[in-house]
């Protein structure tokens, strides 16, 4: 696909007219600070998933509830970089963009909050009924997913914004790449803890090592997926701060 500067400002792409993003704008340090937080966060929680998996130690007590506040202020981390990344730029930013903004703005609001409120309801050690907590994981489940959507999309109209092809092709992959692992690792474990439900309710002692054996193997395209989608952000981080790093004399926009 070629692609040409015009030398007012936009790169032309067939069917889509692009704004060059200025390296030295206000929405250069939003975009490249909005990523950097939210790679850290990932990391963060991504050690957190393969730690559980190495332990498969069951959560319990202060200890449990010590993790749950620290993947709660991860979860809170990332969102305030995507909600940095979301930063409106005035003009520059076509209506379906602008609209993407908005609404994945939305959804980091509703996550954070449900977020909240989920882990202050857990954290007073009461049993929560079942129709209080369904909901609630049904409107984060909902949030999560906006978010991935949107901010993939984003990701994608960022890279077209500093002339990476390959990267915004990149975007476009993940945009089915990830759900497809995601979905693969949520109903292999949903199989492996329907099994055991069956299993315990006709008498049959659990087969322990098969159980963890299974959900291991249902968090590894879970675990797939969020290296790919952060792959995806570390990327688009360290092309922002190369074009940054440019001399303008020699920038092809």
């Amino acid at each position: 696909m070629s692609v040409t500067s015009t030398g007012i400002g936009y790169v032309e792409i067939p069917g889509l007219r692009v704004p060059v993003l200025d390296p030295y704008s206000p929405a250069w340090r939003h975009l490249w600070l909005g990523t950097v937080l939210v790679i850290l966060s990932w990391l963060a929680q991504l050690v957190l998933m393969i730690d559980g998996l190495a332990t498969i130690s069951a959560r319990s007590g202060a200890g449990g509830f010590q993790t749950g506040l620290l993947e709660l202020s991860l979860g809170l981390l990332s969102a305030a970089g995507w909600w940095l990344f979301a930063t409106p730029d005035g003009t520059r930013d076509p209506s379906g963009i602008w609209g993407t903004k908005i609404v994945l703005r939305i959804a980091l609001v509703l996550y954070a909050v449900v977020s909240v409120v989920m882990y202050a309801r857990g954290s007073n050690g009461g049993t929560r009924a079942l129709a209080e907590v369904v909901p609630q994981a049904l409107l984060k489940s909902l949030a999560a997913i906006t978010m991935f959507f949107c901010s993939v999309w984003l990701c994608r109209w960022t890279a077209l914004r500093i002339n990476d092809l390959r990267l915004a092709h990149f975007a476009v992959v993940c945009l089915w790449l990830i759900p497809i692992l995601g979905v693969l690792g949520v109903f292999v474990v949903l199989a492996t803890v329907l099994t055991l439900v069956v299993g315990q309710g006709a008498g049959d002692p659990p087969d322990v090592i098969g159980v963890t054996g299974y959900m291991v193997w249902g968090m590894v395209p879970v675990i797939t997926a969020c290296v790919v989608y952060l792959g995806l952000v570390c990327w688009l981080s360290c092309r922002l701060f190369a074009v940054r790093c440019e001399d303008p004399s020699d920038a092809s926009y």
